[in-house]
């Protein structure tokens, strides 16, 4: 599984790429090192985020470094079709909804299908997917001292970024079935927002409170990790599933209390797709 294994008709000197090197991190002692190199970047960067996080980072760079020395890269785009389930149906029967529509769980900032693309060599693949929810309320009223037109406006939503990375056991080519594992990151970026040309100030104060707990209710970040099996045919078209175990975590927050939830579950998926 070295860097130059996809790449077909490679030299015989070409340099295979050495694991145990990849991922052997450099000295942590800046002063063993210039200091502008890695190694004492490392070291600075090790100090301040912690052991667990940096190896992580060395890690991925020894997959990213693998992946990008492989042949040349195609790309490929595609749909999950996750259907709906009595748990969704469960979740909505317990008013467990956010009330503000971007939420992760809410069923509106990602659906049902879920489109996605990316890049893919013989052996890894990153794909990425981006969806969103925006909703913008204007109210008219008139104001009862005088009747002049009062204007509110209120917008919630999320944008829902997402990344995944996939190694293949099997090289990906026509007429074979390339089973993978990976993992992968998303985030809900809540977008809220207020406006009015008459609030007191007292009012004011109000709906900023309220936003503040809007964007917590929305906010949100989870980690996944997966695995599944692509078929590739002679035509581009691509039939896929996938299963994996998924983490979200979301809070809410009021003037009296904040809570934080972490959400365990499957998710399972039929994917179609065309490689270009």
């Amino acid at each position: 599984m070295g860097a130059d294994a996809g790449v077909r008709g490679a030299a015989p000197s070409a340099r295979r790429f050495n694991y145990k090197e990849g991922m052997r991190a450099p000295p942590t002692d800046p002063a063993s090192a210039p200091p502008h190199s890695l190694a004492a970047l490392h070291a600075r960067v090790r100090a301040a985020t912690g052991g667990l996080r940096t190896t992580c980072l060395w890690v991925l760079a020894a997959l990213l470094s693998t992946a990008t020395a492989e042949a040349k890269p195609h790309g490929f785009l595609g749909v999950d079709y996750l259907p709906l389930g009595r748990a969704d149906l469960g979740w909505v029967e317990e008013g467990r909804l956010s009330g503000v529509l971007g939420n992760e769980e809410d069923g509106m900032v990602q659906g049902p299908l879920r489109m996605w693309g990316g890049l893919g060599w013989e052996r890894h693949a990153v794909v990425g997917g981006l969806s969103a929810v925006r909703m913008k309320t204007t109210t008219w009223s008139s104001s009862p001292d005088d009747g002049a037109e009062l204007v509110t406006e209120t917008t919630v939503g999320g944008v829902r970024p997402a990344v995944d990375y996939r190694y293949y056991f099997l090289p990906r080519g026509p007429g074979l079935v390339s089973p993978y594992i990976g993992g992968g990151l998303n985030a809900v970026i809540p977008t809220v927002k207020s406006s009015s040309e008459t609030w007191t100030a007292s009012e004011e104060s109000g709906f900023l409170a309220q936003q503040a707990e809007d964007r917590a209710r929305i906010r949100g970040a989870g980690a996944r990790i997966q695995g599944g099996a692509e078929l590739l045919f002679d035509n581009g078209l691509m039939l896929g599933v996938r299963q994996g175990f998924e983490v979200q975590r979301g809070e809410r927050v009021d003037t009296e209390t904040a809570r934080t939830t972490a959400l365990l579950s499957t998710e399972t998926a039929l994917s179609l797709g065309f490689v270009f």
